[in-house]
């Protein structure tokens, strides 16, 4: 029910939008740490259940689909990571994932493709105050 002064009204589209999914570190299965980021195209025929089921609809996709390329590329060795991407096979794997994950929230996923694909090597400094008090 709608009442005037006392209703607020949220928008959100449901039309195809595109999420940008950041660069995230991980392990290949022969040990190779790689970047890898993406994008996903995907829309929303089930608004009442996204905005229902979750606080915030835009990071829940985002989160969602952040984890389903971590699961899928995971899985991999650098080797076939580079030969499906090539071969388009990476994308598909990715979509079905990321539909997997996203349908109980009433997103259809139309694409997930990856927009970085790097090996890298990682440093990490690690700082506590502990270590820190005793260089002063």
């Amino acid at each position: 029910m709608y009442w005037p002064l006392t209703t607020d009204f949220l928008e959100y589209p449901v039309v195809r939008q595109a999420v940008t999914l950041r660069e995230q570190t991980l392990v290949t299965t022969d040990d190779k740490t790689v970047v890898i980021g993406g994008m996903m195209i995907f829309r929303v025929p089930q608004l009442i259940t996204l905005v229902g089921e979750t606080y915030w609809p835009d990071q829940t996709v985002k989160d969602l689909s952040l984890t389903a390329v971590h699961d899928v590329c995971c899985k991999l060795s650098w080797d076939q990571l580079k030969d499906e991407q090539r071969r388009g096979t990476l994308d598909t794997k990715l979509k079905n994932e990321a539909q997997a994950a996203l349908k109980a929230y009433g997103v259809e996923v139309v694409k997930l493709m990856l927009t970085d694909l790097a090996p890298c090597r990682v440093l990490r400094l690690v700082n506590t105050q502990a270590e820190h008090k005793g260089e002063s």
